[in-house]
C-alpha cells in the first residue's frame, strides 16, 4: 500500500521516468471484466461484414470534449472528482485510462489513472464500477508526464492495480499513449506537409475501451469536418501534428453530409463505410493487399518519396534497405543518429499504416 506521505515522492519520480520505476502491483480491487469485445484486435471486420461486438458500443460513444470535466462517482453515488483527461493508444484504437482529478484538489498532486473499462457513462456522469475507497492507494500520474512510453506504462500499471486484463498483453513493453487533450487542436497533415485540418474532437466509448474516430475540422468550425479511424493517424513527435496519408476521396467519404455529421458518425453502416474508406477491414483491407508484388513495389516507392518530401537528405538513408512483403515494411541498415531513425520510421509508418513497419535499423556509420 502507498501512504499519503509518499505520494508526492511517487509523483516526482513518475515525472522523471515512470517507465524506469520497478512496479510492484498493490493489492488493489478486482473490477468487473469489460465486455468481450474490449479484448479484440484492431480489425473489427469479418470479411465484408462488421463485427457486431465491436460496433455494438458505437451508440453509446461520446465526444471527448463532453467527457473531460464530467463528474465521476462510485456506484453508491459518492462524488469522487472529475475526468481531467484520457490516455489513448491510437495504434490499437483504444481508450486506455481516464485520468481522474479528485474532488477538492487542483491537480498539483497528480491524477488517478483508472482503466476505461472499469467506468461507464450514464445520466451525465462517469461511474466507477467499485466503491470510493478503492482509489485511496492508486499510484498517481504526475501532470508533468507527457512521454508516450511513460504514459503507456502508467496505463499498464493501472490495469494491474485494478486486476483488469490489459487489452494488448503481448505488447505491454511497447505500449505508447497520448493524453487526449494533447491531441485536440493538432494539425492533421499529409506526409508531404499539406495541412488537411485540425483535430476538433475524438469519439470514444469508455466501457468497451474503443476509440472510434478522430474528427478533424477543415476550417476551424464545427461544420466542415471529417472523420478518421484512429489507426489511420500517426502522431509526429517532431512537431505538434498528426499525420494522415489520405487523398480527397477518403476525406469526402467521411465528411459532413447534409449537416447530419454527428448523427451519421454513430450509425453503424456509415461508420463501417468510413473504416473501409481508409482500408481498415472488409473490402477496404482486401483492396489494400491486392496486387501482390506490384503493390509492395509501389509501397516502397511511396516511402522513399515521403522521406524526400520531408527534406530528409538522401545521405541520411543511403545505407537503408526498404523491404516490403504483403504490405509489411522492414527497414534494415545503418543510420547516423536516433533522430534520423525516428524520422525514417515515422514517415514509413505514415505511408504503410500503423503497426506495418518493422524497425531493424542500427545506429552507426
Amino acid at each position: 500500500m502507498i501512504s499519503s506521505s509518499r505520494r508526492p515522492l511517487l509523483a516526482a519520480a513518475l515525472a522523471l521516468s515512470l517507465a524506469s520505476i520497478p512496479f510492484a502491483t498493490p493489492a488493489g480491487p478486482r473490477l468487473a471484466e469489460p465486455p468481450a469485445a474490449a479484448g479484440k484486435g484492431l480489425d473489427p471486420f469479418e470479411g465484408d461484414a462488421p463485427d457486431p461486438a465491436f460496433w455494438s458500443h458505437l451508440a453509446t460513444a461520446r465526444k471527448v470534449t463532453e467527457l473531460i470535466g464530467m463528474p465521476v462517482t462510485d456506484r453508491p453515488d459518492h462524488n469522487l472528482g472529475t475526468v481531467a483527461d484520457l490516455l489513448m493508444d491510437l495504434t490499437s484504437g483504444r481508450v486506455l485510462c481516464a485520468l481522474v482529478l479528485p474532488t477538492g484538489e487542483d491537480g498539483s498532486n497528480g491524477h488517478i489513472p483508472v482503466p476505461a473499462t472499469g467506468l461507464y457513462v450514464q445520466a451525465g456522469k462517469v461511474t466507477l464500477v467499485a466503491e470510493q475507497a478503492v482509489l485511496a492507494d492508486v499510484p498517481r500520474l504526475s501532470p508533468g508526464v507527457t512521454d508516450p512510453a511513460a504514459l503507456g506504462q502508467a496505463a499498464v500499471h493501472a490495469h494491474a492495480y485494478f486486476k483488469l486484463k490489459f487489452v494488448r498483453p503481448d505488447r505491454e513493453e511497447r505500449v505508447v499513449a497520448w493524453r487526449s487533450s494533447r491531441l485536440l487542436t493538432r494539425k492533421v497533415k499529409t506526409p508531404a506537409g499539406t495541412v488537411l485540418g485540425t483535430v476538433a474532437n475524438l469519439v470514444v466509448d469508455l466501457r468497451s475501451g474503443h476509440a472510434y474516430f478522430a474528427v478533424a475540422s477543415r476550417d476551424g468550425s464545427g461544420k466542415n469536418v471529417f472523420a478518421i479511424p484512429p489507426a489511420a493517424l500517426l502522431v509526429d513527435r517532431q512537431e505538434p501534428a498528426v499525420l494522415l496519408d489520405a487523398n480527397e476521396g477518403k476525406i469526402s467519404a467521411t465528411a459532413n453530409s447534409g449537416g447530419f455529421f454527428w448523427t451519421d458518425i454513430l450509425d453503424n453502416d456509415w461508420a463501417v463505410a468510413a473504416y473501409q474508406a481508409y482500408g481498415l477491414g472488409g473490402a477496404g483491407a482486401a483492396a489494400a493487399t491486392a496486387g501482390g508484388a506490384d503493390a509492395d513495389g509501389d509501397l516502397q516507392a511511396k516511402i522513399m518519396g515521403a522521406w524526400k518530401s520531408q527534406k530528409i537528405r538522401d545521405a541520411d538513408f543511403a545505407n537503408v534497405v526498404v523491404m516490403t512483403a504483403g504490405g509489411v515494411v522492414t527497414l534494415q541498415g545503418k543510420v547516423r543518429s536516433e533522430a534520423i531513425r525516428a524520422k525514417l520510421t515515422t514517415y514509413a509508418e505514415v505511408v504503410a499504416g500503423a503497426g506495418k513497419v518493422v524497425d531493424q535499423l542500427k545506429i552507426g556509420r
